[in-house]
């Protein structure tokens, strides 16, 4: 069991001894910032694990997590992309590292309090990623990029569960004095800020440049494009009786494009490096529902091969508002997740 700290890994091993599983904990040390990994936050893990009688692993996975994640976020910020570390730590460190151990210590499957359900298919289709039936706590987005191996041995427990269910159980066994606070920032970012953490590990830091309309009009200037994400309203400090918002961001040419909320509008967008849960689906157009971000609601769509090049194209039925460069486009036929990849800048269309 995958021992965050907090109420739903509690919870989903509490679930877990109650069905007749066998259970060992394991916290892993990830965090560059932040609350994860000091040792504040691992006492906390070592009591609750001890008032829920599991015997605790701790991992340090640090550098591996820096090497990986923390570099990748990096990388890509001062390239101007949106990226979203989670996607990319759970393949790699928290389902990837972490099922190598597993599978050291004769240890069958890896549970976690993800709100995600996985279903055994046939042998030939292999194990199948579905959101979890709370809507809005559904964390499946993050798990897309998941390999058959690793969802196989994967148990989520909390996938039919709310939240609210969640929590009425923590209170119901005693749990919330044991748990700590909840937080939705990145786990290596203490308090949000993750520019400050760019600008501590990123060597070259991108200069101050131009913003510019679509027309290349300049009306002011940015102070690098690592500040900026598609979308974005304030901190432009760009005075006009409508708000601007950043539209695209050329990494080329230093420049951050503004425009009006209806230009943030857009009806398809390119995506690689996809990932397909479903195998059948490779190479071959599918009709169905695209979610571009994690809070975004899936749109209808179509899925458009490249050629070759890996690359899809992604075609909605109505347009979308900021497809951001970076952030993941995650494919979903009803509840059920085929698969994914991360959306490019537009340059890259051409």
């Amino acid at each position: 069991m995958a021992l965050s700290g907090g109420v739903d890994s509690a919870v989903a091993a509490v679930l877990l001894k109650q069905a007749g599983y066998e259970i060992r904990a394991v916290h892993l040390l990830m965090g560059e910032t932040g609350d994860h990994g000091r040792d504040s936050d691992v006492s906390s893990v070592v009591r609750l694990a001890e008032a829920l009688d599991l015997p605790l692993t701790v991992l340090d996975y640090r550098s591996l997590f820096r090497s990986e994640v923390l570099s990748y976020f990096v990388r890509e910020y001062l390239k101007g992309l949106t990226p979203n570390p989670c996607v990319v730590c759970n393949p790699l460190v928290k389902f990837g590292k972490l099922l190598q151990w597993v599978s050291s210590e004769g240890i069958d499957r890896i549970a976690s309090g993800h709100y995600a359900r996985v279903e055994e298919g046939s042998d030939s289709e292999g194990p199948r990623l579905f959101k979890g039936v709370d809507s809005g706590k559904d964390q499946s987005y993050f798990l897309h990029r998941l390999s058959r191996e690793q969802l196989s041995a994967c148990l989520f427990p909390l996938g039919d569960y709310t939240k609210a269910q969640v929590r009425a159980l923590a209170e119901k066994w005693g749990l919330r004095s044991l748990v700590r606070n909840e937080s939705v920032e990145f786990c290596f970012a203490g308090g949000g800020d993750y520019r400050r953490l760019i600008e501590e590990f990123g060597r070259v830091l991108p200069p101050p440049g131009d913003f510019v309309l679509r027309d290349g009009s300049v009306i002011g200037r940015h102070r690098g494009i690592h500040h900026y994400t598609v979308g974005q309203r304030r901190g432009l400090g760009i005075p006009s009786t409508e708000p601007y918002y950043v539209l695209s961001i050329d990494f080329e040419s230093n420049r951050v494009v503004l425009g009006r909320n209806e230009e943030l509008s857009t009806a398809e967008a390119l995506v690689n490096d996809i990932h397909w849960i479903r195998s059948e689906f490779v190479g071959e157009r599918v009709r169905c529902e695209v979610k571009i971000r994690y809070r975004h609601r899936a749109a209808p769509a179509e899925i458009v091969p490249c050629g070759r090049s890996g690359k899809v194209r992604v075609v909605f039925e109505q347009p979308q508002r900021a497809a951001t460069p970076g952030q993941s486009a995650v494919f979903h036929l009803g509840d059920e997740v085929l698969g994914g990849g991360f959306i490019v800048r537009p340059r890259e269309q051409e």
